[in-house]
């Protein structure tokens, strides 16, 4: 797979769209063709890959110039990405229709969000984040309400902030090694003092915490999951997180850090999980009790990796995007973009079943019901962090997984619940919308039943995490 043209085929649409008649059929047509190409040869890279392999752009030597990296993991990170996007773009068939400048504005995301995953450049890391963020700003404000402004506003400001930290670190980084590379700072490292290296590794981790919604840092996400569209949700659920998750143990992995650090962000993702499950219990907004519920998960995996448990947290990383964009997608088409408090929802199964049976194969999945994927991926999450011998952590996990468990019971009950007050006619989404969403929740069960084939990518990223000298040897040659 060349990563390259994960990121120059989205930006290429992005200034085509501007070039092509403004048609919107024809505009919908090309981003989704574009989007099906991205995704399909992602997925057909990621089964070819045998090694980490480095691609140098514009022929500066390494570490010189940028670079952009490959292997099982990042490769992995690629595929949830852009099958979050694609699901996205063929479920909301017609959203970004609306706006003139969407599409331009969601390819210029998807290859930000490409880019952040694949460079080996701290600064490039940032320049793609930086990327991503305005995107996903203009995006937002696409739907105007004096809800969303806040909340965009408050991410805004959160996200300034966190760029601000990481700048100064990756300063102070090439201050006191002479590069931003991160495989030829991974054999630098150890020239920076133990307290300056904490502190630096702490401000470069900053925006990325920030990203993948760390307390303390992810009090703008439930506000933005609550009060925008499905089509923005998704981006954040299937895509921001998942790539602020794997910088941040990229750089785990590359450059070492001190104990005490590992176990306050242990602590952190403990804090994460728990208060995102207590509070989502609390909602009566099926959105915002999304919102909290992914917040939650993203605990999950981060505690998932801190806990020696890194294969079970990334298989349900997999689990967990592909069940959120899904439930957030039907939760749009279920309400119709109108109320969702609980009550409203009752016997709503009667206007939309196949929404309704979508919406309850994805919380079954993140809630951990055996036949479905999420079932397996926490049964590895506690077996490993068992072994680890993280007693108080899996005990904690578990009372997280019965609140979890508890309130997506209680929504499905609301939607399948009999109402006499719910119309006969039945509300009939787009046929592809439905078509994609329906094939979506059949590959929930299917990976529950038969998990192999995703066990087995999620191994290999594993290795390939863990393999820092084939990463190094990949990128700076016989350096």
């Amino acid at each position: 797979m060349n990563p390259t043209f994960m990121i120059a085929i989205p930006l290429l649409t992005a200034f085509l769209l501007f070039v092509l008649p403004k048609r919107r059929w024809l505009n919908t047509l090309f981003i989704t063709l574009v989007a099906l190409f991205t995704s399909v040869y992602s997925i057909a890279g990621l089964f070819n890959i045998e090694k980490s392999m480095s691609f140098g752009m514009g022929g500066w030597p390494t570490p010189f110039g940028i670079n952009l990296v490959v292997d099982n993991l990042s490769a992995f990170f690629v595929m949830v990405t852009q099958l979050s996007f694609l699901l996205t773009i063929f479920a909301l068939f017609g959203w970004y229709r609306a706006e003139r400048y969407s599409g331009a504005l969601m390819m210029t995301f998807l290859a930000a969000v490409n880019g952040m995953i694949l460079t080996g450049d701290l600064f490039n890391l940032f320049v793609f984040m930086e990327i991503a963020s305005v995107s996903l700003f203009a995006l937002l404000n696409l739907r105007e309400s004096s809800g969303s402004l806040k909340a965009t506003f408050n991410y805004m400001v959160l996200n300034a902030l966190a760029s601000s930290v990481y700048l100064i670190g990756i300063a102070l980084v090439y201050r006191a090694t002479g590069t931003l590379n991160m495989a030829d700072l991974s054999q630098k490292w150890g020239v920076i003092s133990e307290a300056s290296a904490t502190t630096v590794f702490l401000m470069l981790l900053t925006p990325l915490l920030l990203k993948a919604e760390i307390f303390p840092l992810n009090l703008w996400a439930p506000r933005i999951y609550g009060r925008s569209s499905a089509g923005i949700t998704t981006l954040l659920a299937g895509m921001v997180a998942p790539a602020g998750f794997y910088a941040m143990i990229r750089l785990f992995s590359l450059l070492s850090s001190s104990g005490t650090t590992q176990n306050s962000l242990l602590i952190l993702a403990v804090l994460t999980m728990v208060i995102g499950e207590v509070v989502a219990l609390t909602r009566k907004s099926l959105r915002e009790m999304l919102g909290f519920s992914s917040v939650a998960g993203m605990g999950v995996l981060l505690m998932a990796a801190l806990s020696n448990a890194m294969e079970g947290a990334l298989f349900h990383l997999f689990n967990l995007a592909l069940a959120k964009v899904v439930m957030f997608l039907s939760v749009e088409l279920l309400t119709a973009g109108g109320r969702d408090d609980l009550e409203s929802l009752k016997g709503t199964y009667k206007r939309n079943p196949a929404m309704a049976f979508v919406f309850a194969s994805g919380a079954f999945s993140v809630a951990g019901l055996p036949l479905f994927a999420g079932f397996r991926s926490k049964l590895i999450i506690l077996s490993d962090m068992m072994k680890a011998e993280h007693y108080i952590i899996t005990a904690v996990f578990i009372f997280a997984s019965i609140v979890e468990f508890f309130y997506y019971t209680r929504a499905v009950q609301h939607i399948f619940s009999s109402n006499e007050e719910i119309a006969g006619g039945r509300q009939c989404s787009h046929p592809l919308s439905t078509l994609v969403l329906l094939a979506a929740a059949i590959f929930i069960i299917f990976t529950g039943i038969y998990p192999e084939s995703v066990m087995a990518l999620a191994e290999k990223a594993q290795m390939a995490l863990t393999d820092v000298g084939a990463y190094v040897a990949s990128v700076l040659g016989g350096m």
